[in-house]
């Protein structure tokens, strides 16, 4: 006490402000004695340190030899006294001759941050200060893995800041905008990184965080937008793969339900011709077979008999002609290829009119007739207008047909000579012409009618449904 009191005796003046005794630090006036109530913001472990602020301002007082500190923690409010002493080393020369705690867990009073060139220019050396800044970069010592650096930015500058404590603890501030308050240490300090000025945080709770970063940053947004365009490419390709195979399967299906309908339609055409033979020149050919047979047998008891036998064969051999020619005139025939079935129909009967008159009035769409259907139309219209011109000796011919909703009614009319359909010679007598039509209207399940009589004309009724 006498050495403080031998202070006091020579002090010019007592400060009680931490502005006041920061000026006094300045000037380095050693007559300066202080007395000041402030908070607790910062205590440095291990170290005869402690920062305190009272509003208006912010100072670090050091212990004096001999005195010891009661347990202090950030957020005390305290009662310091002591003198302004010569500086040693780098650190505080306000040394406290008596702490006293007056009140526990007090907030602690928030100061502005300082500016970052003010930072640089020396004039906080060995001074408490905030800085405010946003947190650009988190690592480790490289000789001492205690001790690790924060790189702070203000948007201008930045500042280096050390804390001793391990890198892993501080990775969640990367990004962040923080408060750090601290010494500023215009030597080496106890990190071996950086050499220049730096501010020493004693530990992470002198750090407090103002903004967290934004989960959605410029890197993320360049991240999903290259992840969408790779997955927007990737769907066109996949779109274009997919055009081309759809492309190629549809030629190959086109390709193959070409061939399918041209087989059936070789199929059909052989099936027909099979049945034209079959039905017409290979059962003649056998009828003119048994009769020959037959009129050699008889040929040496009844001449007459063999000379029918022989004559109706002779007719037949004629009708097996005609139909051949028929079929070989159907292979080369267009008619099946016209649009309209009137011109089917004259292209058909073309051949066989010579000078005989032809009224037609076919009111039937094509498209309402399969192939298969048109081409029995036009062999029965042909069969029976060739029997009007050969047997009846017609002078004019009418045809006509229409559709009653899904039936086909069409009909032949002549003028010509007529005959008596109960008396009419068949295929015994060696004509084929009509037994050939029935067959025909019977495979298509329709109803053939004959209206004829003695020098009275012809005509022929088809229905077809």
């Amino acid at each position: 006490m006498s050495c403080l009191a031998n202070i006091v005796l020579i002090a010019v003046s007592t400060v009680t402000s931490s502005k006041d005794l920061d000026s006094a630090m300045r000037r380095n006036n050693t007559n300066v004695v202080f007395d000041l109530t402030a908070t607790v913001s910062v205590c440095w472990p291990n170290y005869p340190y402690v920062a305190i602020e009272d509003g208006t301002g912010a100072v670090i007082i050091n212990r004096s030899k001999g005195i010891s500190f009661p347990s202090l923690h950030a957020g005390d409010v305290i009662r310091a006294r002591g003198y302004v002493g010569p500086v040693e080393r780098i650190f505080s020369a306000a040394y406290t001759m008596s702490v006293e705690v007056k009140e526990h867990g007090a907030k602690t009073s928030e100061t502005a941050g300082i500016d970052f060139n003010q930072f640089h220019s020396g004039i906080y050396d060995a001074r408490h200060i905030h800085l405010h800044g946003h947190v650009m970069n988190v690592f480790a010592d490289e000789l001492d893995r205690a001790w690790t650096y924060l790189v702070l930015s203000d948007g201008k500058d930045i500042i280096y800041a050390a804390l001793p404590t391990g890198e892993e603890a501080l990775r969640d501030l990367m990004g962040c905008e923080i408060s750090a308050a601290g010494l500023c240490n215009p030597n080496e300090g106890g990190a071996r990184h950086h050499v220049g000025r730096m501010l020493i945080i004693p530990d992470e709770t002198a750090i407090r965080i103002i903004v967290r970063p934004s989960w959605w940053t410029a890197g993320k947004l360049i991240a999903v937008i290259g992840f969408l365009s790779a997955a927007l490419l990737a769907v066109l390709l996949w779109n274009a793969a997919l055009r081309i195979l759809v492309e190629r399967r549809s030629h190959a299906l086109l390709r193959e339900q070409i061939a399918h309908v041209s087989a059936e339609l070789k199929t059909a055409e052989r099936t027909r011709l099979a049945v034209e033979l079959h039905d017409s020149i290979a059962q003649n050919l056998t009828g003119v077979s048994f009769q020959i047979n037959a009129a050699r047998r008889i040929a040496g008891i009844e001449h007459s008999t063999a000379e029918r036998t022989l004559t109706l064969a002779s007719q037949t051999l004629q009708s097996c002609r005609d139909d051949l020619r028929n079929c070989l005139w159907d292979l080369r025939n267009q008619s099946l290829d016209e649009s309209d079935v009137s011109a089917a129909i004259l292209r058909t009967l073309h051949p066989h009119l010579d000078k005989t008159k032809l009224t037609l009035r076919f009111n039937v769409p094509r498209a309402k007739l399969t192939d298969h259907t048109l081409h029995a139309l036009l062999r029965i219209i042909r069969e029976l207008v060739s029997n009007a011109i050969v047997h009846g000796r017609a002078k004019h011919i009418w045809i006509a047909g229409g559709l009653d909703g899904k039936t086909l009614l069409f009909s032949v009319r002549d003028d010509g000579c007529g005959f008596d359909p109960n008396t009419a010679p068949g295929s015994a007598q060696g004509h084929f012409g009509l037994q050939g039509i029935r067959e025909r209207v019977r495979k298509l399940s329709g109803i053939l009618r004959i209206e004829s009589a003695p020098n009275r004309g012809c005509k022929v009724t088809v229905q077809l449904t």
